[in-house]
């Protein structure tokens, strides 16, 4: 990294993990109505990490940022990881169109030289009603842990350990409906809480910066709970050569932080995708077509930094096309495929690059200039299966 009048600094990062990983389920349906399902996973993981990072910041950038004038880590870990999870499921057929499901997950994971976790439990419980042929009303509640693998320590923050597993609940509530002529409909509702997230790192102007973690903009977030919700409603309809579908959606994605409820860097809103896929003979198209508001910011205006992620980016939209040609051979059979990324060639703001300049009088003043997502990229693919 090289910024003139900002920063400069470097990055050397090497890692790698190995993972060996045994499964194990089976099922019983002792009963007509009833089945019982349950396994095992146990994986053992290793990893090495070689990091070290230095950077050297203006005193201009120091105070607009409060952030320390320089940053120096040297990080060497070979952490190893086991991890056992136990699970049953016991689905009942209550009767012709109520049917249950209640299961349990059981999970541990142990990195070495440090004190073992304890077990952690996730139960759920859903159930599907079958109101008339072509309605179905689902609901579903679940907790659920997240632990983190041993490729995703985050030492280039400079952590040297481990978080505590997140938990989270969920709640799902569904109706779907099928029509005539291929038609069907979904509806369905959200919510997840998270009592305590995990802490984590963002960049404040540009999400993608190449070597975020040394970049001026880099904070720490550490929301005390979470919240998010929303709605998306599905239009599907297959055909004998062709399917095409249409969703629009709504959701709210936030943190409390300091008392506020500030959305998270992904928080969208409002959301619609449409696509088709249409095959002739040796012949298949599809396209998608997808536009969302655009997701949260933080500005600077006046040499000043305003609220975090308190401005959005423009309404972000993109249209993807692709074609392939499959061919069948003795053995098996090789596609040629053509992907335009981005066919209309939209811009997308995504990120705001800091500069900084001189006023003449010693003062240094900083603006920004906004970047794009990529622009339109062509592809060109060969698949041979056999």
């Amino acid at each position: 990294m090289d910024k003139p009048g900002i920063a400069v600094g470097s990055v050397t990062d090497r890692r790698s993990s190995e993972y060996k990983e045994v499964r194990g389920r089976g099922a019983w349906q002792f009963h007509p109505r009833h089945w019982i399902e349950s396994g095992f996973e146990w994986t053992k993981e290793d990893a090495v990490y070689r990091y070290a990072a230095e950077a050297t910041y203006t005193d201009a950038v120091t105070e607009l940022f409060s952030r320390d004038s320089s940053l120096i880590r040297a990080i060497d870990l070979d952490p190893n990881r086991e991890r056992l999870a136990l699970f049953a499921a016991h689905r009942w057929q209550i009767n012709d169109v109520l049917v249950s499901e209640v299961g349990l997950r059981a999970q541990r994971t142990i990195t070495a030289g440090t004190t073992a976790e304890a077990w952690l439990y996730d139960p759920r419980v859903s159930l599907r009603w079958e109101v008339t042929q072509a309605t179905d009303l689902r609901a579903h509640w679940g907790r659920f842990h997240q632990t983190d693998e041993v490729h995703e320590l985050k030492v280039e923050d400079g952590l040297t350990a481990f978080p505590e597993a997140q938990r989270s609940e969920q709640l799902i509530v569904g109706i779907d409906h099928r029509l005539q002529h291929g038609l069907a409909l979904r509806l369905e509702g959200f919510r997840k809480l998270q009592a305590a997230p995990r802490p984590h790192f963002e960049n404040l102007l540009d999400p993608m910066s190449v070597i975020p973690e040394i970049a001026p903009d880099r904070v720490l977030v550490a929301p005390l709970a979470a919240d998010i919700k929303g709605a998306e409603f599905t239009l599907i309809a297959e055909g004998e050569n062709s399917t095409w579908w249409l969703g629009l959606s709504w959701s709210e994605a936030r943190d409390s932080v300091d008392g506020r409820k500030v959305p998270r860097s992904w928080d969208q809103t409002w959301a619609a995708t449409a696509g088709m896929d249409w095959t002739r003979g040796s012949w298949r198209f599809g396209a998608v077509a997808a536009a969302h508001r655009g997701w949260p910011t933080t500005r600077l205006e006046d040499s000043e930094l305003g609220v975090r992620n308190g401005a959005r980016f423009p309404t972000r939209a993109t249209l993807d096309l692709r074609a392939e040609y499959r061919k069948p051979l003795a053995l098996g059979s090789i596609a040629f495929t053509l992907e335009l990324t981005n066919a209309i060639n939209i811009g997308n703001t995504c990120c705001y690059e800091l500069i900084a300049n001189d006023d003449g009088s010693g003062n240094v003043i900083f603006t920004t200039k906004s970047s794009d997502w990529l622009p339109l990229v062509p592809s060109i693919g060969v698949l041979w299966e056999f």
